[in-house]
């Protein structure tokens, strides 16, 4: 180990933080972008009455809901009532997305705070600020991509490019733009990836931020996997891990269910009992209506985790399960050439993850290649997240791909050459393709809410 890697790994993650943010400096063309690239979140579709008025009628996002609950969350407060099954409102989804996804609500109420002080300062009315929200978490998760490219030793040159198509892809753009939870998963995901990998908390450590990040999405708890995954490499023997693996695995139910016990004394419907029931019942309520085995279930899936989420051309914006497809329909050169670039990235990115991750298990067995390959885990991390969307709902695979896309930009930063022509004419194109792509998109999405307001 060189002395600086020891420096680093004997301070404090907090030191260590700032020690890894200030070498990110060195990604000085993105600190500059960053704020033009926040306007542009937030200006993107923050004057468009029919997302306030329904859901899901961009990309599938319940802003119309978590706009109410951002601008006025309180744990006493009740927006609606969250069993309401018939002439279901905008108060009622507001209150499931509270019992769901409360830490969001926790966090984004502040950023919603500030921002409308400052924009009234500015002289606006700040009646908009909401819109703001996701604009700051998602320059948040450049930061934190930025910083996972930095620890996986990308130069700032070789890591802006895939830092750009996180920034421009569909999925990014749309979500960073209207109030929603899933892009604060993705920052959850990322700060979890960074901490499994630079700081080395202790196993409960990290168990326990498993569970507090639960209270933002229950889906979360599938991050102890890469837990699980990490302490069967590090631990030869089988059962000392499994019992490690049970012990982490019950520190985690602990905390998530003791946060829940305890915001429960101050809304009822947040007590673990609360929770579960209303969670059945919910699911039953959106049953998604095809087997998890269906071929249409998985093309679904796919296509709206990896593709659509990185570029689609198509005039609905609510962007629906057959995009792709609507896409190639289209007859637009541009979102063809898009969707080519997309795949010839996503492919590369395949073959050289395949092939670093078989080099590392034939030199020494895969608990070799999970604590030497970089990729393993945001691998493991991408391909859980097409078994998830499956159990919880398949044809919310572009919402989901929120966490998604950051971790495969994440792989192909840590594989990809750019110093190799094909990579470097690959990237470059797919990036170049992505942002003209969606540019034209997002227009079209615009004009198609503008005729709908």
């Amino acid at each position: 180990m060189s002395d600086a890697s020891a420096e680093t790994d004997s301070k404090s993650p907090g030191a260590t933080l700032l020690s890894a943010a200030r070498k990110a400096l060195g990604f000085r063309i993105l600190w500059v972008l960053l704020l033009p690239l926040g306007v542009l979140y937030g200006l993107s579709f923050r004057n468009y009455g029919i997302i306030d008025r329904k859901h899901s009628v961009l990309a599938d996002a319940d802003a119309s809901n978590f706009k109410m609950l951002v601008e006025e969350f309180g744990f006493r407060r009740r927006l609606g009532n969250e069993y309401n099954a018939i002439n279901r409102g905008i108060g009622d989804n507001a209150e499931k997305h509270k019992i769901h996804h409360v830490l969001y609500a926790m966090v984004a109420h502040p950023i919603y705070l500030t921002a409308r002080s400052v924009e009234r300062l500015a002289g606006g009315s700040g009646n908009r600020a909401a819109y703001d929200v996701n604009a700051v978490i998602t320059c948040l998760n450049l930061v934190l991509l930025a910083l996972l490219l930095r620890a996986g030793g990308s130069t700032a040159p070789a890591a802006l490019p895939f830092l750009g198509v996180y920034a421009f892809s569909l999925s990014t753009w749309l979500y960073a733009s209207v109030p929603e939870s899933w892009p604060f998963s993705a920052s959850l995901v990322l700060i979890f990836l960074l901490v499994l990998e630079r700081w080395r908390l202790p196993l409960f450590g990290l168990a326990a931020l498993i569970g507090l990040f639960m209270l933002n999405n229950f889906a979360l708890g599938a991050l102890f996997l890469l837990l699980g995954l990490r302490i069967l490499a590090d631990e030869p023997g089988v059962w000392v891990a499994c019992r490690r693996a049970v012990g982490a695995g019950l520190v985690t139910l602990a905390i998530w269910l003791g946060c829940l016990t305890v915001l429960g004394v101050f809304d009822e419907s947040l007590r673990p009992d609360r929770f579960f029931h209303f969670t059945l019942w919910f699911r039953q309520y959106v049953a998604a209506g095809l087997p998890p085995w269906a071929l249409y279930v998985w093309k679904s899936v796919l296509s709206n985790l990896f593709v659509n989420s990185l570029a689609s051309h198509q005039g609905d914006p609510s962007v629906p399960q057959e995009a792709l497809k609507l896409t190639l329909q289209s007859g637009s050169v541009l979102g063809v050439v898009s969707l080519v670039s997309v795949l010839a990235l996503l492919g590369l990115t395949g073959a050289r993850f395949a092939s670093r991750l078989g080099n590392a298990w034939r030199s020494g067995g895969w608990r070799n290649a999970v604590r030497t390959e970089t990729t393993v885990i945001p691998g493991v991390w991408a391909l859980t997240m097409v078994v998830v969307t499956i159990v919880l709902y398949y044809g919310s695979g572009f919402l989901y791909s929120a966490v998604v896309v950051p971790v495969v930009l994440l792989v192909a930063g840590r594989v990809l050459d750019l110093r190799r022509p094909a990579d470097r004419w690959i990237v470059y194109g797919t990036l170049i393709a992505v942002v003209a792509n969606n540019v034209s998109q997002v227009l079209i999405f615009r004009a198609a809410l503008l005729a709908a307001s």
